[in-house]
C-alpha cells in the first residue's frame, strides 16, 4: 500500500509509518541524552555502559532492518502455493493422523460460516476455467476442497484470506497492520515479530538508563533529582518506553504463541482451541523462522 499509484493514498498509508520513525527517533534522542549528556558528563560512564551502548545500537540497526523487511515483504502469494501443489493446510502435511477427521470437518464448517457472512460474500466454490467444478486437491491424504475468491477471481487455498484493505488475498494473513502499511502473513510474519522483539529490547535499555540518571541525581540532591527527572527528554523517555514495553512486549509474546502453535489471529477465531494446523513446535517454528520455510 505504500507503492500505491494514488498519491492520496500513498499519504494516507505513510503517515503511521511517520509516526513510529519519530517515536524511535526519539527514544534514540533519549538514549543519547541519557548516556552521553549525562553520564558521560558526570564521568559516570564505564565499561559496562559501553557494552550496554554497542548492544543498544546494534538492536536499533536489527529494529530498522526488521521494520524496513516487513514493509517491503510480500506477506503470501496464493499463486506461489498453488505452484508448488501445497494448497493444503500448513503447505507440507500434518504430522499427527488423527488430526485429519477435524481438519476436514473444521474447514468444511468454517467455509459455510464465512460464506454465510459479510466477509465471506467473496468467497465461495465455484467452477475453474478448465470447467471442472469443485476440484480437490490431495497431499499428504488430505483432501481439500478447492475454493475461489470472487473478489481476486482466482483460486483461494486453504489459510488464505482476502484483505479488503490491500485488494488481494494473502497467504496465512494474521492481519492487516496499518504501522507498517502492509499485511501480516506467512511471507513477513517473521519480521513482524523480530520488529516487535528488537523494538522491546530497546526501549527497556533507553527505559532503565533514564532511570538509573534519575535514581543518581537524586542520590547527590533532590534538587538535582527533580532536575534531572522533570527535563523532558528524561520523563518521556521512561514514560515512553514503559509504555512501549509493555504495549509492544506483549503483543510480541502473543505471536511467538501464534507461531509456537502454527496458528494466526483469524485461525483463532475460526478455530478456537481445536487447532488442525498444530505439527508440534519445532516443526511450527521451523515453519516461520526457518532456513527452508514452507
Amino acid at each position: 500500500m505504500l507503492f500505491h499509484r494514488r498519491p492520496s493514498v500513498r499519504m494516507a498509508y505513510g503517515f503511521p509509518l511517520l509516526i513510529v520513525l519519530v517515536i524511535i527517533g526519539f527514544e534514540l534522542y533519549a538514549y543519547y541524552n541519557a548516556v552521553f549528556g549525562y553520564l558521560v558528563d558526570k564521568n559516570m560512564f564505564g565499561i559496562m555502559d559501553g557494552i550496554l551502548a554497542f548492544i543498544f545500537f546494534s538492536f536499533l540497526i536489527l529494529l530498522m532492518a526488521s521494520y524496513y523487511q516487513v514493509i517491503v515483504t510480500d506477506p503470501g502469494n496464493p499463486a506461489k502455493i498453488l505452484e508448488r501443489g501445497e494448497a493444503t493446510t500448513s503447505f507440507r502435511q500434518i504430522s499427527r493422523r488423527e488430526d485429519h477427521e477435524a481438519l476436514i470437518e473444521n474447514l468444511n464448517t468454517s467455509q459455510t460460516e464465512l460464506a454465510s457472512t459479510p466477509e465471506g460474500e467473496g468467497v465461495e466454490t465455484r467452477q475453474r476455467p478448465n470447467g471442472n467444478a469443485n476440484q480437490q486437491r490431495t497431499q499428504s491424504s488430505v483432501p481439500v476442497q478447492t475454493r475461489y475468491c470472487q473478489k481476486c477471481n482466482a483460486p483461494k487455498p486453504v489459510r488464505t484470506h482476502h484483505c479488503s484493505m490491500c485488494g488481494r488475498c494473502i497467504t496465512r494473513m494474521d492481519h492487516h497492520c496499518p504501522w507498517v502499511a502492509n499485511c501480516i502473513g506467512f511471507g513477513n510474519h517473521k519480521y513482524f515479530i523480530l520488529f516487535l522483539f528488537y523494538a522491546f529490547l530497546c526501549c527497556l535499555i533507553v527505559g532503565l538508563q533514564n532511570l538509573r540518571i534519575v535514581m543518581h541525581a537524586y542520590d547527590v540532591s533532590e534538587k538535582e533529582g527533580r532536575r534531572i527527572f522533570n527535563s523532558s527528554s528524561t520523563m518521556m523517555g521512561i514514560v515512553l518506553s514503559l509504555a512501549i514495553c509493555i504495549s509492544v512486549g506483549g503483543l510480541a509474546a502473543f505471536h511467538f504463541y501464534l507461531v509456537a502453535t502454527n496458528k494466526t489471529t483469524l485461525e483463532m477465531a475460526i478455530y478456537g482451541r481445536n487447532n488442525p494446523f498444530d505439527m508440534g513446535f519445532s516443526n511450527n517454528m521451523n515453519q516461520i523462522f526457518g532456513k527452508n520455510r514452507k
